[in-house]
Parts: C-alpha cells; sequence; structure tokens
C-alpha cells in the first residue's frame, strides 16, 4: 500500500492505491503502523480503493473472478474506518466476484456504516454518480471508474419500462497496435486461418481481448511499431458530464480509475 499526502488550499487529503484485505487490522500495534495510522487520521479525508467484495457467502462466487475471488467480513470495514477512511473506490475488476448478491451485501455494508463510495450500483446511473463527503474544509466529491472489467459487470442504464442492471461504472478502450508490413502480412495470414476465410484488402485486423472484456485491439500497417489506447467516447463523455455536475456541487472533486491496461 502507498500513502499519498497532498495539501488543496485548505484541504489535506490522504489517498492509498488498492486495499485487499482480508485480516483484521486494528489489532496490530507495530510502531511503523500505528505512524501510519496517525498520518491517514491527520487528514481531512482519506480514500482507497475497496478491491474486495464484503459479506459473509450469503451469495456463490461467480463462474469467473477478476483474477481471484476477493471476498472479506464486514468487520474490515470498521478497521478501515478505524484507521480513518472515509472515501472508497468500489470499482474494479472484482466487483462482481460473487454476483449480484456479493455486490448489494458490499453496497449494505457501507450504507450501514455511512461511508462515501462511488463507482458501483443498482443501475448506471449510480454507479456513475458522485457521491459526497462534507468536511470542516468543505465538501469532496468523489467518483470512480474502472477500465479493467468483464462486460457482464459493467452497470446498465435503467429505463421507464426496465429497471437497469447493478454493476460498476466502465471506462472501455481500444487499443491500436501499428505493425510493418512483413508482420501484418503474417497477422493476416493467421486470422485467415483461423477464421477460415480471406479478408477483404484494407480490411482491419482485429481481436477482442480475451482477459478482461472491457478493451478490444485492432492492428493497422504502418512504417513502425506502436501502441496508441483510446477510451470509450460514451463512456468518456457521460464519465466527463458527471464530473461537471460533482463540480457545481462541490469545492473538490476527486475521480479514481482503477486500471491494469
Amino acid at each position: 500500500m502507498k500513502l499519498y499526502r497532498a495539501e488543496c488550499g485548505n484541504l489535506t487529503l490522504a489517498a492509498t492505491g488498492d486495499s485487499l484485505v482480508t485480516r483484521r487490522m486494528s489489532v496490530c500495534d507495530e510502531p511503523w503502523f500505528t505512524k501510519l495510522v496517525d498520518l491517514i487520521r491527520s487528514a481531512d479525508a482519506a480514500f482507497t480503493n475497496l478491491e474486495v467484495l464484503i459479506h459473509d457467502y450469503e451469495s456463490p462466487p461467480a463462474a469467473q473472478s477478476g483474477g481471484t475471488w476477493m471476498r472479506a467480513a464486514p468487520e474490515i470495514l470498521d478497521d478501515l474506518q478505524w484507521m480513518g477512511f472515509q472515501m472508497l473506490s468500489t470499482a474494479n475488476n472484482h466487483t462482481l466476484d460473487y454476483g449480484i448478491g456479493g455486490l448489494e451485501s458490499t453496497i449494505r455494508e457501507l450504507r450501514k456504516r455511512r461511508l462515501t463510495y462511488a463507482g458501483t450500483g443498482m443501475n448506471r446511473a449510480e454507479a456513475r454518480a458522485p457521491a459526497y463527503l462534507e468536511t470542516a474544509q468543505g465538501r469532496i466529491a468523489l467518483l470512480a471508474a474502472s477500465s479493467t472489467f468483464r462486460l457482464s459487470a459493467l452497470a446498465g442504464r435503467q429505463r421507464s419500462d426496465m429497471p437497469g442492471n447493478p454493476g460498476l461504472s466502465g471506462l472501455r478502450h481500444q487499443v491500436e497496435i501499428t505493425l510493418p508490413s512483413g508482420a501484418m502480412h503474417q497477422l493476416r495470414r493467421a486470422q485467415e486461418m483461423l477464421e477460415g476465410g480471406e479478408l477483404d484488402e484494407g480490411e482491419d485486423v482485429s481481436l477482442r481481448s480475451m482477459r478482461a472484456g472491457a478493451g478490444s485491439t485492432a492492428f493497422h500497417e504502418g512504417s513502425e511499431v506502436n501502441v496508441t489506447t483510446r477510451p470509450h467516447q460514451g463512456d468518456l463523455q457521460e464519465i466527463c458530464k458527471w464530473i461537471d455536475d460533482a463540480r457545481r456541487q462541490a469545492d473538490w472533486v476527486g475521480f479514481s480509475l482503477h486500471a491494469h491496461e
């Protein structure tokens, strides 16, 4: 865990990366650890990415995980709160490790403790929307998203005749790889052999990412090797819209993106 402490005007913020915590921390009394806790508590606000689901195995594990099935007992939230954390992101590749039931249990336990969280919800609007924390130095808005996830974890839009599906706020993406002509010719031949047909002249070679499902990979011919990652414009516009809305409602706005890419 890396801890970052920054002063923004009169606000002091402590922020860490991923919290994959499955054992109680409040029992630890090593000097280096208590010093870290004191540092977190001294900030006006503290943030971490909660990369575990909170439940007591009420829901079965999903057929696929975000790498492994991450879960912790509800008491872990008590320990994070004891350390001084008030703001958490819940959007990451483990969001649906235990299906919708695991997500619902996590949200229920967070709300029970009145912790400020963002990045997941019962529909797309809830997952995209900012959450707010009131501090002595002003109101903080928190928004969160992930670019590493299975497509089934993406929260769906609700309609007047249909509820949206629970999930996370996702930022899909496309990786564009430029290769010299010789390498492109070999890649085309490989795809033609796999698919049993010839590609049209000039047609792009495109492979769907099998690891996370949030992105695809397209190959183009060029003079040199180059890799460019482009965000999904629809997702980007939605996220920016919510950030703009948060700027009108809060003194400080924070956005967290969980990404393995």
